[in-house]
């Protein structure tokens, strides 16, 4: 009688845990979630200097200012500070080529946020 008991309690304190943990995790989700800026076009247009330079490309958000000094391409980025840089993003001057998937990975580091509209 007594293991029986001890066996009711220790699955009590694991169904306890695991739920515990579940709420946890779905707070965490929501959090997420709900944590996703937006900016406008007015907005990141104000981030338009290689101190402060903030790019569109495809409808996300990056403020890559830290990034300029390691650009590969040189400078050129600062001239799409505060804009919309998909199109140039996607075929780069001299080869017209899009950027590599690595670029692309190394892009969401720098991710902070959704164009709003």
């Amino acid at each position: 009688m007594n293991t029986n008991i001890a066996i009711l309690g220790v699955l009590v304190l694991l169904i306890g845990a695991f739920l515990f943990i579940q709420s946890g995790t779905n707070n965490t989700y929501s959090q997420e979630v709900s944590e996703v800026k937006t900016y406008t076009v007015d907005e990141v247009a104000k981030h338009n200097s290689p101190d402060d330079c903030w790019l569109v490309i495809h409808g996300k958000v990056y403020d890559v200012t830290s990034f300029i000094p390691q650009h590969p391409g040189g400078d050129i980025i600062t001239q799409y500070c505060g804009k919309d840089a998909t199109e140039v993003f996607e075929n780069r001057p001299g080869s017209g080529t899009p950027h590599s998937d690595t670029a692309r990975q190394l892009l969401e580091n720098y991710y902070i946020g959704e164009l709003k509209g």
